[in-house]
This record gives structure tokens, sequence and C-alpha cells, in this order.
């Protein structure tokens, strides 16, 4: 008596056909259940999203994207920051001249700015986010 394999085995082609259409069911009935996580803003829609924010989702969607802003900038700032340290820590030859030593110089110096400009901007971005947060719970 031949003895049948207790592996698993992987379903037939017939039976994964149903997936796309499962998955796309879901997607639906998530934007249905949660109508505000399910929308992500567009950057080229922000002034009309801005000019039409009349929902607490409306203004929930634009904390969301100020939130992100916000996350992206200091993420370039910690970026400078690194690269700022690099240039200050590289090994520096005795009697280095030209084009390198000027470079060592004002690197670093422009690694600072970019850094309090773009903590500034996600500080900006936060502020903005908090302010849409407070516009979408006076709605409600």
């Amino acid at each position: 008596m031949p003895r049948q394999s207790t592996s698993l085995r992987f379903p037939s082609k017939d039976r994964r056909q149903g997936t796309p259409i499962h998955t796309l069911g879901l997607v639906l009935l998530l934007a249905i259940a949660c109508p505000g996580a399910a929308r992500a803003l567009d950057p080229a829609d922000l002034p009309n999203a801005i000019e039409n924010a009349e929902t607490p989702a409306d203004h929930e969607a634009l904390a969301t994207y100020f939130e992100g802003e916000a996350k992206a900038a200091r993420a370039m700032a910690e970026r400078h920051r690194s690269m700022g340290e690099r240039y200050r820590n590289l090994r520096k030859p005795a009697g280095l001249k030209g084009v390198r030593a000027q470079i060592e110089k004002s690197m670093p110096r422009h690694c600072d700015k970019l850094v309090a400009s773009y903590e500034a901007a996600a500080k900006e971005y936060e502020a903005m986010a908090a302010e849409h947060r407070e516009a979408a719970s006076a709605i409600e």
C-alpha cells in the first residue's frame, strides 16, 4: 500500500486564481471601514487639500502629511550632522594646502547650517501637524 505524504502541499493553480479578488476585497473593506487611514495625501495635491480641508479626515490627512515631512527633515538633519562629523574627523596631513584644506574648513560649517535649517523645518512641520489635528478635533 503506497504511503501518503504528510508534507505540506502548495495550493493548485486553480485555487490561487481567486487570490487577487480576495486581496482586492480586503483592501476595499479596509478602505470602507477606515476611510481616513487608507487615504494618503499626494504632495502634488497639497494646495487643493489645504484649500478644501473641511472635514476631520481632511485635517487628519494634512496632519499626517506634515508629520511625514517633519520625519524626513529630521532624517536629513541627522544625515548632515553625521557628514559634518566626518568632515571634522578627516585625517589632516601636516602642511595641508589647497582645495582639500579649504573643504576641511568650510564643509563642517555648511553641514551645521543645514542641520539647523532641517531641524527648524521639522519643528515647523510638527507645529503645522498639531494645528491640523486641533482643527480636526474642533470639527468633530
